[in-house]
């Protein structure tokens, strides 16, 4: 989200849209490892000649974190565009088989929580944009008991028709790719927004805990479909005082044990702070909070505020302490260089620029910027198809391996699939030759992204026992060598 000066007009639709934009850039590749098809299969060359300056060595045997998935939130105006239904075959297409997206996001407001079904009022014009704005985190208790369920006291059609419109097509096509869209359920209360807007789950864990768990019996019940984990709560640092790191660790508590309780396996991500800087405090707070640990999966942060080494070495910490993955879950304009950055130094599992899709401008809100009109084309953004190069080759389950040799120049980074297939995505400052060594013997296909290509295919290499492969990369932006076969 952005930063505090403007705490919620992110959550609006307008400016949304103004966050994205078309990029002229195409996409195209194959890999036995990557999803769907760029390019045209060239013939394997080895390496000749001495070696180039920079050598990189894999190092399989130095194991780092384990992927879970490339997020994006479920955004792509399934729910307010009337071209939507004309391009989502084309978005859900190029998500999943371009660039490889296997994780959602999926917001439920707090608001949800009310005996008024208020979006389905602002769908039909009842209520309107402005009103809905407040009335959307407005959580009305559906009785005085946390321990009973009170089904008329809760309405999830916003959250049914994203699962209709946009989580249950794109599963269908990650499924088809034999794989598993990982579905992240973050729970969303900007109670604050508005003056006087009631908030019945403020320092009251039973009652989020009921929350919680009416979610997860509803998506069940509904569609067959259990999360893969809960995101506490979006942004703590930016709900105007509701939810500090004792309220996030009372509130895993509960919901953990009732979760437990109704047969679900709590995993829990938190604390998604705005700023940082302020994740490790909020961290320990709910760390400390007893029974709160064994139900945290994931420490999550964003990349609004209080950026820097330190910060996010300080949250590394505090992973490592606790046997934890680390994920970066938002930053509207992150790149890949941010990417590395969080996948090295930050040593993420998982990791999400924002969402899905959007008309309008490129803004670095949107893997991909819907045109106008009623039969739009769908284009990549600006950064997404650097960011392709991790993404598309890089699966989940994938572990990341240790690598030598590395400069400024040509600065890799290595995963093993679960099939076996070697992959080492290098980012570059400009037009450089290296030779990567530790591969197993096998063909590896090379795909490339400049400022002047997107997902390019060079000719294939082989790497033979005891020799590595030269690649060359034209310019500077991000190369990537993945197992073919």
């Amino acid at each position: 989200m952005l930063p505090a000066t403007a705490p919620t007009a992110r959550r609006v639709r307008p400016l949304i849209a103004a966050l994205m934009a078309i990029a002229m850039i195409a996409c195209g590749g194959a890999s036995s490892d990557a999803p769907g098809q760029l390019g045209t299969t060239q013939q394997p060359s080895t390496p000749s000649g001495p070696a180039p300056s920079t050598v990189i060595t894999v190092n399989p045997s130095v194991k780092y974190q384990t992927m879970t998935g490339w997020e994006a939130t479920a955004e792509a105006g399934q729910n307010d565009v009337a071209s939507y239904p004309a391009y989502r075959a084309q978005l859900l297409d190029l998500a999943v088989n371009t660039l490889g997206i296997n994780r959602l996001r999926v917001e439920v407001k707090s608001g949800a929580e009310n005996p008024v079904d208020t979006w389905a009022e602002e769908q039909s014009g009842a209520l309107s944009a402005a009103d809905w704005r407040c009335q959307r985190y407005a959580t009305i208790n559906d009785n005085a008991d946390p321990m009973v369920i009170n089904p008329a006291g809760f309405h999830f059609s916003e959250l049914d028709a994203t699962m209709n419109r946009l989580v249950l097509p794109m599963k269908a096509l990650v499924e088809a790719r034999g794989e598993h869209l990982y579905l992240n359920v973050e729970y969303v209360a900007f109670a604050r927004q508005c003056s006087n807007t009631p908030y019945a789950h403020f320092n009251n864990p039973p009652e989020y805990a009921e929350f919680v768990l009416a979610t997860y019996q509803h998506l069940r019940s509904t569609f067959n479909i259990t999360p893969d984990s809960w995101e506490v709560i979006l942004e703590p640092d930016n709900t105007g005082g509701l939810w500090d790191g004792g309220m996030i660790g009372r509130a895993i508590v509960a919901a953990g044990d009732r979760l437990k309780a109704a047969g679900f396996t709590p995993h829990f991500v938190a604390p998604s702070t705005m700023s940082m800087t302020s994740a490790a405090s909020y961290i320990d707070s709910m760390m400390a909070v007893p029974g709160a640990q064994q139900y945290v999966k994931e420490l999550s942060y964003h990349r609004y505020a209080g950026v820097s080494n330190d910060a996010l070495a300080a949250i590394v910490t505090r992973a490592n302490k606790y046997g934890l993955q680390t994920s970066m879950l938002e930053h509207i304009g992150s790149d890949y260089q941010d990417l590395y950055t969080d996948l090295t130094a930050g040593q993420n599992s998982a990791w999400q620029q924002y969402t899905l899709g959007y008309p309008g401008s490129d803004g670095g809100g949107a893997y991909f910027v819907v045109g106008s009109g009623d039969s739009p084309t769908v284009t990549m953004g600006s950064r997404t198809s650097y960011l392709m190069e991790y993404f598309r080759y890089v699966r989940a389950g994938a572990v990341r391996v240790g690598t030598s040799g590395g400069t400024d120049a040509a600065a890799p980074v290595a995963f093993i699939n679960t099939n076996g297939g070697f992959v080492v995505v290098t980012k570059t400052t400009g037009a450089v030759t290296f030779r990567i060594n530790g591969l197993p013997a096998g063909t590896y296909g090379v795909s490339y992204t400049s400022a002047t290509a997107s997902g390019s295919q060079l000719p294939s290499v082989t790497a033979t026992t005891g020799n590595g492969v030269d690649v060359t990369m034209p310019a500077a932006g991000v190369i990537t060598v993945y197992h073919q076969s």
